[in-house]
């Protein structure tokens, strides 16, 4: 298996991930960005809000290292079959979102969309499952997450990244508990809760890291890559893909000598 961890900052140390629950994007940003990460063979990451389908997601990255942000359903038949979804389409790996914003309204809300306008992942889901009439998350963090993740990588041999706000103290619980990375979201103090701890797993960044003085902080404190968010919509809007280029462009040329 191609492991996610081999592209961890070399060419560059980001990723590209133009949707979330927040932001769904559009299909025409999402295979732009796919293309990008396909040329630059960095990470892409889909999220079950994803526009673009999995497999097409696959056919136009074949290449690059591919995983897909998930959600802890309390249904487990979904959740199963969100996985073999993903294994299907031949993505590296799976980022387990147990950020405490979510809650079970942003996919309630997928229920009355017509299959036709529905993120395609969703869209099955809604088809599929007569669950998915009310679908509920499991409240989970750094401590309790434990029992969902051993089940998780009983069901997969995928390798899976926990993502949520973790304290440096959550960070060196976590370890060993049988994730392979680390996914923290964004915040002005992250760089100094990532200094704080010895890294012992891959460390992402996500959320909106803007500004280029936010990148090196955390890259100088340790974390592997930083994922690009709402700044890919930007560029596209401006120029498409050429947009897109220019976006990781300007924080390839600020980036500080020591993470080249």
């Amino acid at each position: 298996m191609n492991q996610p961890g081999s592209s961890f900052g070399r060419r560059t140390p980001f990723g590209l991930a133009p949707s979330s629950p927040e932001r769904q994007s559009s299909r025409p940003v999402e295979i732009g960005a796919a293309s990008i990460a396909e040329e630059l063979r960095i990470p892409y990451i889909c999220n079950v809000f994803s526009s673009t389908s999995l497999d097409d997601v696959s056919r136009i990255a074949p290449k690059t290292v591919k995983w897909m942000e998930i959600y802890p359903f309390s249904d487990r038949a979904i959740m199963e079959y969100i996985v073999q979804q993903v294994e299907q389409a031949s993505f590296q790996g799976i980022i387990l979102n147990i950020n405490d914003k979510l809650n079970d309204s942003k996919f309630q809300d997928i229920k009355e969309l017509k299959n036709t306008c529905a993120p395609p992942l969703l869209a099955k889901l809604v088809r599929n499952f007569k669950s998915w009439s009310n679908p509920r998350l499991v409240p989970l963090d750094a401590e309790s997450a434990k029992p969902y993740l051993d089940w998780m990588n009983s069901i997969t041999k995928l390798p899976i990244i926990l993502k949520g706000k973790f304290s440096n103290t959550e960070m060196k619980l976590l370890y060993g508990r049988g994730v392979f990375g680390i996914c923290q979201v964004f915040t002005q103090e992250l760089w100094q809760t990532l200094s704080a701890v010895e890294l012992l797993h891959p460390t992402i960044v996500s959320g909106d890291v803007i500004f280029e003085e936010d990148v090196n902080k955390v890259l100088e404190a340790g974390a592997d890559f930083v994922i690009i968010e709402r700044p890919i919509q930007w560029g596209f809007q401006v120029d498409g893909e050429a947009g897109i280029h220019h976006i990781i462009q300007l924080y390839e040329k600020n980036r500080k000598p020591r993470h080249r």
